[in-house]
């Protein structure tokens, strides 16, 4: 609930609300009351069960049905049907009615919400006169009739009677008074501990994540509107606020306000001021309009052209009203084409071409050959514009007269003049429409099979066109009284129906198996473009000079050396002093066979290596060093003892020409391409800003790293010095980076980010194991975030987050993460203050980087709640044995391995008792440490290059 009163005027009529910040399209007419049975005459029937309803105190459901739900996911799929989807059978009477097929799933879904209905409904105080709906098998789905297309209108009417089931028979209701009132167990909890049916986990959590459990304003709803002096719901309305579900109140004039609705009542002042803005309104969109009427083409001043098909002022009658939606018909030439010429008058028009692979068009329909529904009404809207433009005001007031009359969608009588075509589906020709003209005998008969969004009126030329496909959910108006079942009926006070039969376990699994037995867990090819090998990871990564050559152990018993310059540089080991390799890979001087006594660490850990584990510790897997003489595999072995072994207080004391950070070697914080700088940020530890040297950077963000190993790194490349390019290629290596953009924005632009939607596999009590269909469901909701624009932030962060981004995303999507922020990154991102000036950049909340990594949140015996991922998350990867800083061969080799062991290792069965599953921290903490060696030398690496920069490297200046 935002706090503020709004205050709407519309026809004169004033309406207020504390929920919504705008007016449904549509106010439906008030029901009429009857004060001797203290209840309104509220409909049962489900013909318009998406719209904005009048507070029924018998249904105090109506404000939660949502808009436009989505009939996805495991449970409410089979719902998924229009009126072409749907198919029908002919019973052994020569009736038809809906499939065996589709009947079986709705009426199994329709028993496993009754008995949802009534676990939840079980000890709530439900108010006084609360009438329960019909089931939606009570709407005929189930029944036979007398044709096929009444068949489907029936089933498409019992369809949305599910909703009304679902919303009406109190499981989202009933969830709302339990979280309202703070129950002392969760719903969730209900469903899955019953002891007499308990229902699967994996089922409820579908449940919550559905239009059913979601209550946050993810899932629209249709709301309620209210009579100012009357509140049919005391108890409910401050439920219905604190859930911020859209509720309006009529002030009716010369009545007082109900005292439960006081706080909905404006001032004098406040309707004054909203009836006078809304006069200027009008004004400016007349004005508008009249400029437009004498400079056609121009903009209206409301950021529409003079004739746009979408939403015009109210004071006009606009054919928007009558079905015209640009977004669903407007298409454009391609790009560098021409509109086609107009022909010149007086010439004659080419015979159409035919298409062989189209119906051959109607004679007189103005179809044209191969010419889908969607083409054809966007040319003949460009016709339109162009008529209008040159139609006398005779003729415009003809047509607006036309449109007025067209807008009640009354049956064109025999007197009438107006054409009606029908768009029929070819079934030789894989359903194309075509645009077929009715008889007079004919148009009664089917305007009743379409709606007002499905008939579309042309006022220029006076012709109705008939389509399914403008809006496929719809349900037709049709004559129900031709199925004898009157839906209109008032219904008698109904008997208290028999308990609901508990549904059967495998029912439920089954929901889950089949949903998500169509899917496997998506394989990944490896992933190459951004993954070096060992020699480069030691030259740019590690700063290692390729051509050193002598070794030496510092604090202790120098090793002999001489002789061994020439032999590295030609391949060769040498005899005298140099290194042979023995023991399996071991490297030692040779003519040794023992450890001498009171040698130092360093030579302690030289000694015991091979050379595969120091291809291992800096992330490689050591296939591909054949190339690398002994020697040269002995002094590389040296240097990475030196930064596994050494303190940082002695890492000065690498010899020069092993390292580029030793002291007196050429780094420098700048060079030919780039330059860094470092940034100190409040509550941060310092990052350091990369910029070209010679010129300005053009991007509207900066590039900000957040280690000092990183920035010396870009140092060390020859990648130029445009900032996009280094981006990308640190894109492509997983390493972590930040596009910070600075902006100067309200304080009231930052939301909290409980306004955000939120993703999560939820709670669950012990014991909990995930099985195989976890893994898929946990899957596809990670590819459904990765679609968030937000999301872009996981490819930012590097490591374990940016290679799950990428299984989600692919190779390809890469430079889309840097096309700049997204709009959630004011409101819901990093904020950081650079040199007085504010930086945003998208960013990853604590409960969504959990989700990434496939996270459930269980409860302990102790009230406590552990993590169980699938994956590791950030917490336990970073300073594990694969955290190098990069994503590097040996990181690609565990996630594929990982991933293998999910596909092939995850039990199917609820009873799993594998170790491929989700485990806690301490688990993956233990299974990643690997190689010890690689987050000491890490650590060095990282503390060198921060001492490095912090003597070399300026602070940032904004240029």
């Amino acid at each position: 609930m935002t706090g503020q009163l709004n205050i709407f005027v519309r026809e004169e009529k004033v309406f207020t609300s504390l929920t919504a910040s705008f007016l449904p399209d549509k106010i439906p007419y008030e029901p009429v009351w009857d004060p001797r049975d203290d209840h309104d005459a509220s409909p049962d029937d489900s013909t318009t069960p998406l719209t904005t309803r009048w507070a029924y105190a018998a249904r105090p459901w109506f404000p939660l049905v949502p808009l436009n739900p989505r009939f996805d996911g495991a449970i409410f799929e089979c719902l998924n049907h229009s009126i072409f989807s749907l198919y029908t059978e002919v019973d052994s009477k020569g009736k038809h009615m809906l499939h065996r097929d589709i009947r079986e799933k709705w009426s199994e879904l329709e028993q496993k919400l009754l008995w949802c209905l009534d676990i939840l409904g079980t000890g709530l105080l439900i108010p006084w006169g609360t009438v329960l709906p019909r089931a939606p098998s009570q709407y005929g789905y189930l029944r036979s009739h007398s044709d096929a297309k009444l068949a489907k209108k029936v089933a498409l009417r019992s369809r949305n009677a599910f909703l009304r089931l679902v919303i009406a028979a109190a499981c989202s209701w009933h969830i709302m008074s339990r979280l309202y009132r703070g129950s002392n167990r969760p719903w969730m909890a209900l469903l899955i501990d019953h002891p007499t049916c308990p229902i699967p986990a994996e089922w409820v959590h579908e449940l919550s994540r559905s239009f059913v459990g979601d209550l946050s304003a993810n899932v629209p709803r249709t709301g309620v509107i209210i009579p100012s002096n009357r509140c049919p719901w005391v108890l409910q309305l401050p439920m219905y606020e604190r859930f911020s579900i859209p509720v309006w109140v009529f002030c009716k004039p010369d009545s007082a306000f109900d005292l439960n609705l006081r706080h909905y009542h404006p001032s004098k002042e406040a309707i004054a001021r909203a009836i006078e803005e809304q006069r200027l309104a009008v004004a400016r969109a007349i004005e508008g309009q009249r400029i437009c009427e004498t400079t056609w083409g121009q903009d209206n001043g409301w950021g529409q052209d003079n004739d746009a098909w979408g939403k015009q002022a109210d004071t006009t009658q606009s054919g928007s009203t009558l079905g015209w939606d640009v977004n669903a018909f407007a298409t454009q030439p391609a790009p560098g084409t021409a509109p086609a010429p107009e022909p010149a008058p007086g010439t004659a028009l080419e015979a159409p071409q035919v298409d062989p692979a189209f119906p051959a068009p109607q004679q007189l329909s103005g179809q044209k050959s191969g010419e889908d529904w969607k083409t054809f009404f966007a040319r003949r809207r460009e016709e339109n514009l162009k008529k209008e433009e040159k139609e006398s005001p005779a003729q415009r007031q003809s047509r607006e007269s036309r449109e007025r009359a067209a807008k009640s969608h009354s049956i064109p009588g025999k007197s009438s003049t107006a054409t009606v075509f029908e768009w029929q589906p070819q079934d030789d020709f894989g359903g194309f429409l075509l645009r077929i003209r009715l008889t007079k005998a004919e148009v009664p008969d089917t305007w009743g099979n379409y709606s007002n969004s499905t008939r579309l009126y042309d006022s220029f030329r006076n012709e109705w066109d008939l389509c399914d496909q403008l809006d496929p959910t719809s349900t037709p108006d049709g004559d129900w009284e031709e199925d004898q079942f009157d839906f209109s009926a008032p219904v008698p006070d109904p008997v208290p129906p028999p308990p609901p039969a508990p549904p059967s376990l495998s029912s439920f699994l089954q929901d889950i198996r089949t949903y998500f037995g169509r899917h496997e867990v998506a394989a990944s090819s490896d992933y190459t473009e951004g993954i070096e090998r060992f020699v480069t990871h030691l030259r740019f990564h590690l700063g290692f000079h390729l051509t050193a050559s002598s070794t030496r152990a510092i604090g202790g018993t120098a090793r002999p050396n001489s002789g061994t310059t020439r032999d590295a540089q030609n391949g060769s080991a040498s005899t005298h002093g140099g290194a042979v390799r023995s023991n399996g890979g071991s490297t030692r001087p040779s003519g040794s066979t023992a450890r001498p006594s009171g040698s130092t660490p360093f030579e302690s850990w030289v000694e015991k290596q091979k050379f595969t584990h120091i291809c291992n510790i800096v992330g490689d897997s050591g296939k591909d060093v054949s190339s690398i003489s002994d020697v040269q595999q002995h002094v590389i072995t040296c240097f990475v003892g030196y930064l596994v072994t050494l303190p940082a207080s002695q890492l000065s004391e690498i010899p020069s020409d092993h390292w580029d950070l030793a002291p007196g070697t050429p780094l420098s914080t700048s060079n030919a391409f780039i330059r860094v700088c470092y940034v100190d940020i409040p509550g941060h530890d310092r990052h350091y800003v990369i910029q070209p040297s010679q010129s300005r950077s053009l991007l509207p963000w900066k590039l900000v790293v957040p280690d000092a190993a990183t920035a010396v790194m870009c140092l060390r490349r020859d990648w130029g010095s445009d900032i996009l390019a280094i981006a990308q290629k640190l894109l492509q290596k997983g390493i972590a980076f930040k596009t910070l953009q600075p902006m100067t924005v309200s304080p009231e632009a930052r939301r909290p980010l409980s306004e955000l939607r939120t993703f999560s596999l939820g709670y669950f009590r012990p014991p909990f194991k995930a099985v195989y269909a976890d893994y898929i469901a946990y899957e596809q909701y990670r590819h459904e975030f990765m679609n968030e624009d937000r999301a872009r932030a996981a490819l930012l962060r590097g490591g374990i987050l940016w290679r799950l981004a990428l299984h989600s995303l692919g190779f390809d999507s890469l430079p889309s993460a840097l096309i700049g922020l997204s709009r959630d990154a004011v409101p819901f991102g990093q904020m950081l203050t650079i040199n007085d000036v504010t930086h945003f950049d998208d960013d990853l909340s604590e409960e969504e980087v959990d989700f990434i990594c496939g996270t459930y949140y269980v409860y302990t015996n102790n009230g406590c709640i552990e993590k169980l991922s699938w994956w590791p998350r950030p917490l336990a990867w970073a300073g594990s044995g694969l955290d190098v800083g990069f994503w590097s061969e040996r990181c690609e080799s565990w996630f594929q391995t990982r991933l293998e062991n999910i596909r092939q290792g995850v039990s199917r069965r609820c009873d799993s008792s594998d170790n491929n599953g989700p485990v806690n921290n301490t688990h993956w903490k233990h299974g990643l440490k690997f190689n010890g060696a690689t987050k000491k030398f890490k650590k060095n690496l990282d503390a060198a290059c921060s001492d490095f920069l912090a003597t070399k490297a300026t602070a940032f200046i904004d240029d």
